[in-house]
């Protein structure tokens, strides 16, 4: 019947079919003969290698970002846009078998090849960590005419959010400046598209000269001119000033580190009268210089006041501390 015919045709075809797929040879010999008679064509530009991971500049995503292996693509195919990133840093998924249908649909049927032999390939837009200055000199030209400094202040602004990481060529907009309560406003745009809004206190930072560490100091070490240096120093808060002859001869009740500014507080001075030990306290009066033997009652250093008590009268006198054991009745 022609049913069977038609069966055992079939038959014949499929016992060909195995007896070529199982033979090497075979499989070689009529590939070589078909790519001979132009049947099969084999193209390098056939193919296109792709980049397991990549860096763009832009929101979009283009085919030259992503091709590893492709010299001879048509310049038409590189401006192919195969993804869109809507927010930078954020890794996006970009699918083997979508980009194979995005360049089918333009018309194009290549070969897509991924090195990893994965199915998806990652890109992103890079961020940076954002230098604070440069976004506070931004903020400053825009509500300098609502704050003005004098020459020893400097505008500081304290971000809520001290992490900010952005593109290179982002955009600042001032939204809007609150006198009352010193706060700024402002948005970040990149590429056309809003990113985040960030909100920022603005302090007034006023110049003090400050006496720091020259180097390591440690605790109990006895200061001298060359430990010290003078420098310029921001703050927001008042520094009490301090002069160099105040330091000097003094002990630091604590570390201190290179740069640490040196404070009344963390300094004791050296103690050259003890209490208990005989020292000789003299009195001015009238041009004549009375001394007199006598037995401190407290410690203290050069310029300090201590209770001493004469050993002849037993009166008791307050005496500022000159020198080694040379006390003026004050």
């Amino acid at each position: 019947t022609m049913k069977g015919m038609k069966n055992m045709k079939l038959n014949k075809e499929k016992r060909l079919y195995r007896t070529v797929t199982k033979n090497k040879f075979l499989r070689i010999l009529i590939f070589t003969v078909a790519i001979h008679f132009g049947m099969v064509y084999c193209l390098d530009a056939s193919e296109i290698v792709l980049k397991p991971y990549t860096q763009v500049q832009s929101r979009e995503v283009l085919m030259n970002d992503i091709v590893a292996d492709g010299e001879d693509l048509p310049e038409e195919i590189g401006e192919i846009v195969v993804k869109k990133i809507n927010r930078p840093g954020i890794k996006v998924i970009i699918q083997v078998k979508k980009i194979r249908k995005i360049l089918k649909n333009k018309g194009y049927d290549y070969k897509i090849i991924h090195p990893d032999r994965k199915m998806y390939i990652r890109a992103e837009i890079p961020v940076i960590q954002i230098n604070l200055d440069y976004l506070n000199e931004i903020v400053y030209e825009s509500i300098q005419d609502k704050i003005n400094l004098q020459n020893d202040e400097k505008l500081q602004i304290e971000w809520r959010y001290s992490n900010l990481k952005f593109p290179e060529n982002f955009d600042v907009r001032i939204d809007k400046y609150s006198q009352k309560y010193r706060k700024v406003f402002a948005t970040i745009f990149w590429d056309g598209i809003k990113l985040r809004s960030i909100t920022g206190k603005v302090q007034i930072e006023r110049c003090y000269r400050v006496i720091s560490a020259r180097y390591d100091l440690e605790k109990g070490h006895k200061i001298t001119s060359e430990d010290i240096i003078e420098e310029v120093h921001y703050s927001l808060r008042k520094i009490p000033e301090i002069s160099e002859d105040e330091l000097i001869g003094n002990i630091l009740i604590r570390q201190h580190r290179a740069g640490e500014i040196i404070k009344k507080a963390y300094l004791k001075k050296e103690i050259v009268v003890n209490k208990g030990q005989k020292v000789r306290i003299f009195k001015n009066s009238g041009g004549l210089s009375i001394a007199l033997s006598g037995m401190a009652l407290t410690s203290g250093g050069i310029g300090d006041l201590i209770k001493v008590r004469s050993l002849g009268t037993k009166n008791i006198y307050s005496c500022q501390i000159n020198d080694k054991k040379i006390i003026e009745i004050y």
